[in-house]
């Protein structure tokens, strides 16, 4: 759901949202490499099961060529796929992580339009995560991304992108 506040420009914007996702194939069924530490696929594994909701606002400025934003999420996960190293054997795999892996952050994203043919932005994100197993953050959800990029349109159809990401 969204809102236009008509005099300002601003945006109110609301999700609620559910996800599934399978086991791939490969985390199921592929062959085990010894030399790597790889016990293989585990043909085990439960899909995972999520409910995310998240509130936030967008706003333009100056005729459009400024514009930003920001949203703050939550998403639990259910039964999450997880690549596992046993500490002991240093064996690995794929399991679901028992119980419900929370995350809760925000986005934010300011974008500059300083002619038609360029634009430039960026993109902020920070996630707090909890892996119930640990109480800590979540393996392989970093706590901040910082991305930016540069969009050049010389002619209507064709785009040049650069962008970069730090994590």
């Amino acid at each position: 759901a969204s809102y236009l506040f008509e005099p300002t420009g601003t945006i109110l914007k609301a999700n609620w949202s559910t996800g599934f996702r399978a086991p791939s194939i490969f985390e199921l069924y592929s062959s085990s490499v010894p030399a790597w530490f790889f016990s293989g696929g585990n043909r085990n594994l439960s899909p995972e099961r999520s409910k995310s909701w998240d509130i936030g606002f967008m706003q333009s400025l100056f005729n459009n060529k400024v514009s930003f934003g920001a949203t703050y999420f939550r998403t639990t996960i259910k039964d999450r796929i997880a690549y596992y190293t046993n500490p002991t054997t240093w064996m690995s795999t794929y399991e679901n992580v028992p119980g419900n892996t929370v995350a809760t952050g925000i986005e934010s994203y300011v974008k500059f339009r300083p002619i038609k043919q360029i634009e430039i932005g960026a993109n902020y994100t920070y996630t707090d995560s909890t892996d119930p197993n640990t109480n800590m953050q979540s393996a392989r959800i970093p706590y901040s991304v910082t991305t930016g990029y540069v969009d050049y349109s010389p002619i209507s159809k064709l785009t040049l992108h650069l962008d970069g990401r730090y994590i």
